[in-house]
């Protein structure tokens, strides 16, 4: 799966060309994945590694901020 860096993820919500995204949760937080064109890829903090959401309030919540339009989907 690919990387996605919050600059980037901005730049596709603008061009309104991410079209899914979808909250992994794990045992510890939630993941947030977005699929655009035909790739997915995983929303990547600078020094490496996935954006960890303490709470799902937290991840609709940055993606409210960015106002993304598609549906989010929790897997």
């Amino acid at each position: 799966m690919k990387v996605l860096f919050q600059a980037t993820l901005m730049e596709l919500v603008r061009a309104d060309a991410a079209h899914g995204y979808t909250l992994h949760d794990r045992p510890d937080c939630y993941v947030l994945s977005v699929r655009y064109g035909l790739s997915l890829a995983v929303l990547t903090v600078k020094r490496g590694g996935a954006r960890r959401f303490s709470h799902i309030d937290a991840a609709t919540s940055s993606l409210a901020a960015l106002r993304a339009r598609s549906h989010v989907t929790h897997a």
